[in-house]
């Protein structure tokens, strides 16, 4: 098989400490990911100029065939409980995405919970609502994709931080003593009030 080659021209006789180049589609339809996963590309680097050619440097490059992590592109607290999360599919892969899994975990949670999303369609975009979350709590949210040879890299986490639930009720202790003027009563406020109470 014929080496693709790349050519770099100097532009300027400004001497460049370190040259990054990025080779797109490197594993398009034709390039074949074995049963591990991945594929080991070669490359050969060297230098020209009016006095000849250097040396060749040789690298392998292993690629993987896994997805790589999605994008959140938006999280937005619903309420107190819930939070909505928007991303975009995972496209140029090596086999097709089957499966998002959403990461979650609050502050004072040692592990992530986790959401596994089947793949509807391979591009577009998608949504999920987390719900039965603690109100007033930071909430650090990251995602991953799937295919055939595994999961991918998970995302960089967005943090989202759930609104407080809307006043409750008081707790009557007992009814206190009633006249034909008062009525005394003894409460307490709702452990389910975070934020204190003003009226």
């Amino acid at each position: 098989q014929k080496a693709d080659t790349v050519k770099i021209e100097s532009i300027n006789q400004t001497t460049k400490i370190k040259s990054i180049l990025t080779i797109s589609s490197v594993c398009s339809d034709g390039c074949f990911i074995g049963r591990l996963g991945s594929t080991d590309r070669r490359y050969t680097c060297e230098a020209r100029n009016k006095n000849g050619t250097s040396g060749k440097t040789r690298f392998t490059v292993k690629i993987s065939g896994m997805p790589k992590a999605p994008v959140i592109h938006s999280s937005e607290v619903i309420s107190s409980s819930s939070i909505l999360v928007k991303w975009k599919a995972v496209t140029m892969v090596a086999k097709p995405v089957i499966l998002y899994t959403l990461y979650y975990n609050a502050d004072q949670e040692k592990s992530p919970r986790a959401v596994n999303i089947t793949v509807k369609n391979s591009t577009g975009n998608y949504e999920h609502r987390l719900l039965k979350l603690n109100q007033l709590t930071a909430y650090s949210i990251s995602l991953s994709a799937t295919n055939i040879f595994g999961e991918g890299t998970v995302s960089e986490p967005v943090v989202e931080k759930t609104s407080p639930i809307d006043p409750q009720p008081p707790e009557i202790l007992n009814d206190g003593t009633v006249t034909h003027q008062n009525i005394s009563l003894t409460f307490v406020k709702s452990l389910l009030n975070k934020r204190g109470v003003i009226l």
